[in-house]
């Protein structure tokens, strides 16, 4: 209890210090001059208009306005508005994109490692224990390595609570259930399960309920109860699953173009910063709180929790171990980050 105790205090000292920086980077900036013209980015968000990760993403540009009091300018665009969903990443290497509000497992196309920067399967199931392992565990120094050869700049942008395992119209607890269905699943935990037999691919978050109704796909994973009910997923099936293994959190991006980033001042890169960590805060609460509201909308609307076999999570988690450890062979990028987490876990 005192250990509980002594982590709230952490987290009311830690919410108040966010509150009191906020209001004093308002409070001290300056607005744009008669002859200063503001700088203009193009960004563009993972996520359909009106979800709540579109929402998000338009919370934190906002916050960037607001606190350089003018002088950058953000023109917001939902995810393919500019480029489709898959181009992003060269987007932001080739400077089509000035930045991007998304998660870094979009990055795979670029470099094979780069899901382990949105959230590592069986890993890190409080988002306490990632966030640790990223500012201060030596996380986005890797990050930052990673990304340098394609001309970006990382940052974390919004934190949000485990997943759900799968959506579907089937009641399937274990292994054998999920037999013979097509699922949508995240990397790696795609490929750990297509490595095991199950039929397995991976679509945008905008076109997963459309393909659940038409029966592109049997089953789906994509976010929180609360960020699933925005998409509209209880329109398409009648079950999820519990607990959400293989994405125990998931972290939200806000990628910069390199040479955006060196245009600006000195302290206009400290406030996208600062916007960055807040409006990670203020994902991580929200999604907490609109948590609570969605168990609740679920249960109203009839669609049932389903727990996942106790046996198959740790078969799962078996599998996901023995996949990290063969592919850190093969890849020696993708070990350095892995080495990192495990490192870090194990305090």
């Amino acid at each position: 209890m005192k250990g509980l105790k002594k982590m709230k205090n952490k987290i009311f000292v830690g919410t108040l210090m966010i509150i009191l920086l906020f209001s004093l980077f308002v409070l001290s900036g300056y607005s744009i001059g008669e002859d200063e013209k503001p700088i203009v980015w193009k960004v563009q968000g993972y996520s359909s208009a009106g979800t709540l990760q579109d929402q998000w993403g338009q919370n934190l540009v906002r916050t960037i306005e607001k606190l350089s009091n003018g002088r950058l300018k953000i023109d917001w665009y939902p995810v393919g508005a500019i480029v489709g969903y898959f181009e992003v990443p060269n987007a932001i290497r080739d400077g089509i994109l000035d930045a991007e509000w998304g998660i870094a497992g979009n990055w795979k196309s670029l470099f094979y490692a780069a899901p382990l920067f949105t959230s590592t399967p069986g890993m890190y199931s409080d988002g306490m224990d990632y966030l640790m392992w990223m500012k201060v565990g030596g996380g986005q120094e890797l990050w930052e390595e990673a990304l340098e050869p394609y001309n970006a700049v990382p940052m974390i942008g919004g934190l949000m609570l485990m997943e759900l395992f799968m959506w579907s119209n089937k009641k399937a607890t274990n292994f054998e259930d999920f037999k013979g269905l097509k699922l949508r699943m995240m990397p790696f935990m795609g490929e750990i399960l297509e490595e095991k037999g199950l039929s397995v691919c991976f679509l945008p978050g905008n076109e997963l309920v459309p393909s659940l109704q038409r029966g592109v796909i049997d089953g789906a994973e994509y976010g929180s109860r609360a960020t699933d009910i925005s998409f509209g997923f209880p329109d398409a099936a009648k079950y999820y699953n519990v607990p959400g293994v293989h994405q125990p959190i998931c972290a939200a991006e806000f990628v910069v173009n390199k040479n955006s980033w060196e245009k600006l001042p000195d302290d206009l890169k400290e406030i996208v910063r600062f916007a960055a960590d807040y409006n990670l805060y203020r994902t991580w609460v929200d999604n907490g709180k609109k948590e609570i509201e969605a168990m609740a909308k679920l249960e109203k609307l009839g669609v049932e929790q389903v727990e996942l076999d106790p046996a198959f999570v740790e078969e799962m988690i078996g599998w996901i171990n023995d996949w990290m450890e063969k592919t850190s062979q093969k890849d020696p990028l993708f070990a350095k980050i892995w080495k990192s987490q495990k490192e870090w876990g194990k305090k």
